[in-house]
């Protein structure tokens, strides 16, 4: 028995149903959309319902559009080659409407046009640098798309062995200066108060928060010296504060101090959030 799970896209009075491309997951949708048709009254109309089928020999569509009495549908697209783009020994290119096509056509200037003895189009990924295969894989091709740069000296503060992701997250945000503290939303034009929820005193910012502020350093103090002592009122210094050399690694201290120091930052946060939007004294 098919279970198929139907996604679709509902307008005002049409929906558009993808379902698996065989015959038996076709045949059950009909079976749910005729039995919803038979409780409610809200039918569909067979003369009006057509059917879009991928990658199917011009046959079996006919022979399955036949079989659940649907009309053969055609999208306006055709399968297009490389070749066609070309004239003779040139390129023959439409004019470019954006920056990025007419990058494109100044790469292909430089690219010698393919010709019909060449062969057939093939669709291939690229896995690096002179490197294209025909299958796909979505790590490899992220990893074609944005430009590399170093590592910030930072990083291991944030993204280290046993890190918690969603602690690993705001303290990736709190290290580039992204979170939505209140000098931020008073230059959005969201606030005017900008003191901050946890000292009643100075302007709420990254560094106050992390940790000049009187609440936020007394506990980022007690518990950062249960590894070393003077434990830094600045976020940024904690990774030279944990990579002392003079500092006793034993029993993964620098794991556990990192844990302590991402730890810190995220229940602040959510301190702050609570007092804020939860009127928490």
């Amino acid at each position: 028995m098919c279970k198929p799970i139907i996604s679709h896209l509902s307008f005002a009075d049409d929906i558009m149903v993808f379902l698996k491309g065989d015959l038996q997951s076709l045949r059950e949708i009909k079976k749910v959309l005729d039995t919803f048709g038979k409780h409610s009254g809200l039918r569909i109309n067979e003369s009006k319902t057509e059917l879009f089928l991928l990658g199917f020999a011009d046959n079996l569509a006919n022979e399955i559009c036949s079989t659940v009495e649907f009309n053969k549908g055609t999208l306006p697209v055709r399968n297009a080659t490389v070749w066609e783009a070309t004239r003779g020994d040139a390129w023959n290119l439409p004019g470019a409407r954006s920056d990025r096509i007419q990058e494109l056509h100044t790469l292909l200037a430089r690219t010698q046009p393919p010709t019909a003895d060449q062969g057939p189009d093939l669709v291939l990924w690229k896995h690096g640098d002179n490197d294209f295969k025909p299958t796909f894989k979505s790590s490899t091709t992220w990893n074609q798309i944005p430009t590399p740069k170093p590592a910030v000296q930072w990083y291991s503060l944030v993204w280290f062995q046993h890190y918690v992701p969603r602690y690993a997250f705001v303290q990736w945000q709190a290290m580039h200066n992204r979170l939505p503290t209140k000098d931020h939303l008073n230059c959005w034009g969201v606030i005017s108060d900008t003191s901050c929820n946890l000292c009643g005193g100075e302007e709420e910012i990254h560094q106050h928060l992390f940790f000049k502020c009187s609440y936020n350093k007394q506990l980022w103090s007690f518990f950062g010296s249960y590894c070393w002592p003077n434990p830094p009122e600045d976020l940024q210094s904690c990774l030279s504060w944990i990579d002392n050399p003079s500092n006793d690694f034993a029993r993964n201290m620098k794991t556990i101090s990192r844990l302590i120091a991402q730890t810190a930052v995220y229940e602040l946060w959510k301190e702050r959030n609570h007092r804020i939007f939860r009127n928490r004294p």
